[in-house]
Order: C-alpha cells, then sequence, then structure tokens
C-alpha cells in the first residue's frame, strides 16, 4: 500500500471513529431543542414528505420499523410528531411535523447552514470529474462498512 493509499484509508477511519461515538450524542439547536442525531433525520424525512408512513422512513433511512416506531413515539412524546390515522386504511399512521418539529427542522438546517457551509463551497468548487471520483470513494467506503457490519453479524450470530 502507497503511503497516500495509508494515509487515506487511515483519516477516513479517524473520519469513522468520530461519527461512531458522535451519534449517541445530543444535538443542542437552541431555544431548549435538544435532540439525537437519528431523531433530527427522522424530523427531516418527515418535513419533506409529509404523511409518510413509518415503513417509508424506515427504508430512507435503512433502519428497522421497529426503531423507527420506538423513535416516532419518543418524538411524539416529545411534542414533535403526530400520527394520524390514515382515511384508507385505519390499520396505519401518516405522520407529520408539529410546530415544534417544523421549529426544530428549520434549526437543523440553519445549524448545516451555518456549521458545515465550508464543505458545502467546496463541493461547488469541484468540477464533475473531481466530484465524481469522490462520490465513487464513498460509495466503496460505505459498501466497506457494510459488507465489515454484515460480516460482525455473521460472527456474533455464531456465538
Amino acid at each position: 500500500m502507497r503511503n497516500k493509499d495509508y494515509q487515506v484509508l487511515s483519516n477516513f477511519n479517524q473520519f469513522l471513529e468520530l461519527v461512531s461515538h458522535w451519534k449517541n450524542n445530543y444535538l443542542d439547536f437552541g431555544n431548549g431543542i435538544k435532540l439525537y442525531r437519528a431523531e433530527i433525520h427522522i424530523i427531516k424525512v418527515i418535513h419533506d414528505d409529509p404523511g409518510i408512513y413509518m415503513s417509508e422512513i424506515a427504508r430512507t433511512l435503512g433502519v428497522t420499523r421497529a426503531v423507527i416506531g420506538k423513535t416516532i413515539t419518543r418524538l411524539e412524546k416529545k411534542g414533535y410528531v403526530c400520527r394520524v390515522i390514515d382515511k384508507d386504511d385505519k390499520k396505519r399512521f401518516k405522520l407529520y411535523l408539529t410546530e415544534l418539529g417544523q421549529r426544530a427542522n428549520a434549526q437543523h438546517l440553519a445549524f448545516h447552514q451555518q456549521q458545515d457551509g465550508y464543505i458545502f463551497d467546496y463541493l461547488s468548487s469541484l468540477d464533475d470529474k473531481n466530484l465524481t471520483v469522490i462520490n465513487e470513494f464513498l460509495n466503496m467506503t460505505r459498501r466497506m462498512v457494510e459488507n465489515h457490519y454484515e460480516s460482525n453479524l455473521r460472527h456474533e450470530n455464531k456465538d
């Protein structure tokens, strides 16, 4: 492995470690809005598709319906989300943001614009060829992480 290859993979592994430790921390958006990373991203999905079903959120985020169900219940108790019975299928609920959920989503967007503007500017400055290389690298690293995760699950199930 070339030194540059090692540097890139080392930086990527450091990034993964940072993300894995950060995912269980609250994000404080101000005005009393404190949410876990998963919670705010579910709020964003509902904002982007009002009336979405839990199963659709699970597919979008790549997690189980049980995880989404628990998180939706928590968000509902906190006042960010409301469930409305689907008039065409009384067994299903459509999900909407409350006023507090709308404010949380707006503060989340402002947070990213303030904190991450430099990366948006950087990506905008790249030509299509460089963006393609970055996207291919990210796709490959996502597959690498998925393979590691699946391999770990197989080992856990053997025990």
